[in-house]
């Protein structure tokens, strides 16, 4: 038996999302992205994964240097996927409302329509699952952007 490695479900289906995220990463197709954002959520979720996946995804929205706008707006769809499928029911995935938020606010004047609308969605799921200190802040942060205080990207 030695030379056979036994890899749990878990395992598997995390190397699988692996796979799966690495392929798609780059692909600028909206419609192909929503499915695979689900996919991935629900593999992440199922694997006890689902908050350092949103951690990862958050890290590649706010990276500077080295990932492309594409990926950028990829991990923006998968994190709406997680809080269509998830943020209602899931603390862990609310804990990360007001990061995930900073996200939409970042998206929601992007130059693509589907970036607008899914951001638009997108914050007013967190504002109707969130808590009384999450829509105040998302309230407030929407004001300034809006009233021209702060722009989207400072947020």
């Amino acid at each position: 038996m030695s030379g056979i490695v036994k890899r749990s479900t878990n395992d598997i289906r995390l190397s699988r999302a692996e796979s799966l995220l690495g392929s798609m990463a780059e692909a600028d197709n909206a419609d192909l992205q929503e499915p695979v954002g689900k996919a991935l959520a629900k593999i992440q979720f199922y694997s006890s994964q689902i908050t350092p996946y949103c951690q990862a995804l958050l890290n590649k929205v706010f990276t500077r240097e080295g990932v492309s706008l594409n990926v950028k707006r990829n991990s923006a769809i998968y994190l709406y996927q997680v809080v269509e499928l998830y943020g209602e029911r899931e603390k862990e995935v609310q804990d990360l409302f007001l990061d995930i938020q900073k996200v939409f606010m970042k998206f929601l004047f992007d130059r693509k329509a589907y970036m607008q609308d899914l951001s638009s969605k997108a914050l007013s799921k967190i504002y109707h699952q969130g808590t009384p200190e999450a829509r105040n802040q998302l309230v407030e942060a929407l004001s300034k952007t809006l009233s021209g205080e702060k722009s989207a990207s400072e947020h």
